[in-house]
């Protein structure tokens, strides 16, 4: 083992795990980029931990944490496993009102299964809440018990920790593009401003869903100096969208390591790499 902590960032998405490793010796590299291709949905198989499929799953983050010889490991949880919220600094501030909130935002599940999870906003007078359950979790806690420390981390977090490597100060918009729903992520002077998720079932709705989830959440359609686009769905996503984008936003696509301000001892790979970015920044 090196003196200092090799991390290993996992995604999943669809039938792929997307992995990345971190290079002891230099902060912004890394030392592998890769894809691990299932014959089997994986997120379904982790919150089931099905008896036959989710060993094989164990199996693969263990060799990779071996191979590596890793002793940080940072997964992706999906943002459909959380519930978000932007609540003013005096709820938090009060435990009987954070409990009070719970129970009417996690109403009808049991308040010993859930994991809340709170985060400083540009706003100071507002906290941001995640809240996760227990039960869904505990698949993808599991994948770090080969560790020396694991964490979970959720899709704004993807934006937060690259802020900690770059020291951007840039206002910017983050979109974790997949299958069924994107993640939309908002920062401002190095801190979170705001991030929400909307699910969809057929992509021509997401237009229709965003306008709609906007009318609630000005920050959506506010000025940004940048959006960021990442994930397995971004081509589809990014034209679906295109219109309701601020037209004087710079627009980049995260299919690249010059891009992501990374190094890695490849340049080309079989996959696109904007779907790795989440594992690529939780490898940093």
């Amino acid at each position: 083992m090196t003196d200092t902590p090799v991390n290993l960032g996992v995604c999943f998405t669809g039938r792929q795990l997307y992995y990345a490793v971190s290079r002891p010796d230099e902060p912004h590299a890394l030392s592998r980029v890769g894809k691990i291709d299932f014959n089997f949905e994986i997120v379904p198989t982790i919150i089931q931990r099905d008896p036959e499929l989710y060993q094989g799953v164990l199996d693969v983050i263990d060799r990779l944490v071996k191979k590596h010889q890793v002793s940080v490991l940072r997964c992706l949880i999906p943002a459909t496993l959380e519930t978000w919220a932007a609540l003013p600094k005096s709820v938090y501030d009060q435990p009987s009102e954070r409990e009070a909130y719970l129970r009417i935002l996690k109403h009808g599940e049991n308040r010993q299964q859930l994991e809340p999870f709170w985060f400083d906003l540009s706003n100071r007078d507002f906290r941001f809440l995640a809240v996760r359950n227990k039960l869904q979790t505990a698949g993808y806690h599991q994948l770090g018990d080969g560790c020396s420390f694991s964490e979970l981390c959720s899709e704004f977090e993807v934006g937060l920790k690259w802020i900690g490597k770059t020291e951007t100060t840039e206002s910017f918009k983050t979109i974790g593009c997949y299958d069924d729903h994107i993640a939309i992520a908002s920062f401002v002077l190095g801190k979170l401003r705001a991030a929400t998720h909307i699910r969809y079932a057929h992509i021509d709705d997401l237009s229709y869903l965003w306008l709609q989830q906007a009318s609630n959440l000005g920050w959506m359609n506010g000025v940004h100096d940048t959006i960021y686009f990442y994930g397995t769905n971004v081509y589809k996503v990014n034209e679906v969208l295109q219109y309701v984008f601020d037209s004087s936003a710079r627009q980049v696509r995260l299919d690249n390591l010059a891009d992501m301000q990374v190094e890695a001892p490849e340049e080309t790979y079989g996959f696109n790499l904007e779907e790795a970015f989440p594992a690529i920044t939780l490898a940093l």
